[in-house]
């Protein structure tokens, strides 16, 4: 079938993009570290003056690293990951008051001693995948008590979590709250469960993917709102309430994968919704790219976007559903999108991928081309699992 075949080579790209151009690039500029990874990185992969690491970034660069060892087998990326993983365990953990810090600057000062959610996902997230390609224990017992934390401090009434609190958790609490935290909380224990060998975290997956299904969507077709009240209802978007198109796409990926490795697969049509709802009302069919965010109703919003991650969580989820759950058709919107990112995203001179359409810049404590390598290293499995 042509579309399959076109699907197949476009994958291809991209595992030899992730392997050849952008995990070499991180490992040249910051793998070598032996404190807190550098973050600021100019267009030519140089380090900028002024930086800090967060557990985010520290977190998502380990993962990058253990992506680079499973996709190569080079020994480089396997120390990178090691040494990263005993900065986030050791370095940005609080003695103290328990939990994790969530910035340091590169001598291992704390500069921010905040506690939130977000932040303690990629902790788990990081450490989980540091054990699966190190063996060593310490990484999912570091995972395993960044989840306990969440859920003795950051875990709200409702079943959601706060975005920040004190080094002491304590308040205030947040205006607001978010799906997002909730979201790589979710990714970060199905990485505990799978990669941190951890089966206690799947009951967990499946009561925070339970809390989002049925509480959030609430029924299959229906989009997934961006920010809410405390109590988990939408915001209006009078208050910056707004349906994150990325988003939708990236809960498509891992609600499918979830169902893959035995979660509920009766999630698959709210996934699925979410799926089409994000092509309708995200995708600019005249360049392919993906445009974000929309109002509540659907509509295109004033500050709408087409950001680099966006592209690349459509593309994972596209990828997905049209190999694993036979929706070939999604190929073609899927290739719409690649061609799209390979003429506005990928460096032709310096490779990698630009920070935005207007900053060339390769790096911040933002982005550190997680996004971007596991969408290659979903590319790889895809190819697997097609033989």
């Amino acid at each position: 079938m042509p579309n399959a075949q076109r699907l197949a080579d476009d994958l291809r790209w991209l595992v030899g993009h992730g392997t050849h151009d952008v995990l070499p690039h991180w490992l040249a500029t910051v793998g070598a570290a032996s404190g807190p990874f550098a973050t600021r990185v100019d267009r030519q992969w140089k380090l900028r003056p002024d930086q800090v690491a967060t557990i985010v970034s520290q977190g998502r660069l380990v993962y990058d690293f253990a992506a680079g060892t499973r996709l190569t087998g080079d020994s480089s990326y396997l120390e990178a990951c090691r040494r990263g993983a005993e900065v986030l365990l050791d370095g940005f953990s609080d003695p103290d008051h328990g939990g994790w810090f969530y910035a340091l600057d590169l001598s291992g000062e704390v500069v921010d001693d905040r506690k939130g959610a977000y932040g303690h996902a990629f902790v788990i997230f990081g450490l989980s995948h540091a054990h699966e390609v190190t063996g060593d224990g310490r990484f999912s017992d570091g995972a395993s008590s960044a989840w306990q934390a969440v859920k003795d401090h950051l875990v709200d009434p409702a079943g959601g979590v706060v975005t920040h609190l004190s080094r002491e958790f304590a308040g205030p609490t947040d205006r607001h709250r978010s799906q997002n935290p909730v979201m790589h909380l979710f990714e970060a224990l199905l990485a505990l469960w799978q990669a941190g060998g951890r089966e206690e975290a799947r009951a967990d997956a499946v009561a925070l993917g339970r809390f989002v299904v049925e509480g959030l969507i609430e029924r299959p077709g229906n989009p997934l709102p961006e920010l809410y009240t405390p109590a988990w209802t939408p915001l209006p978007e009078s208050l910056g309430g707004r349906i994150d198109i990325g988003h939708q796409f990236e809960w498509a990926y891992l609600l499918s994968r979830a169902a893959e490795i035995g979660l509920p697969s009766d999630w698959l049509p709210y996934a699925e919704g979410l799926l089409d709802y994000a092509v309708a009302h995200g995708l600019d069919g005249r360049t392919g790219a993906i445009v974000s965010p929309v109002g509540l109703s659907g509509d295109g919003l004033p500050s709408s976007r087409r950001g680099w991650w966006e592209q690349c969580e459509a593309m994972r989820a596209l990828a997905n559903w049209a190999v694993v759950r036979d929706r070939i058709e999604l190929a073609a919107t899927f290739e719409g999108v690649l061609r799209y990112v390979q003429d506005s995203f990928v460096d032709p001179v310096y490779g990698g991928w630009y920070a935005a359409l207007d900053d060339d810049s390769k790096g911040s404590e933002w982005k550190l081309d997680y996004h971007v390598v596991a969408l290659c290293e979903e590319a790889a499995r895809l190819l697997r699992h097609s033989q």
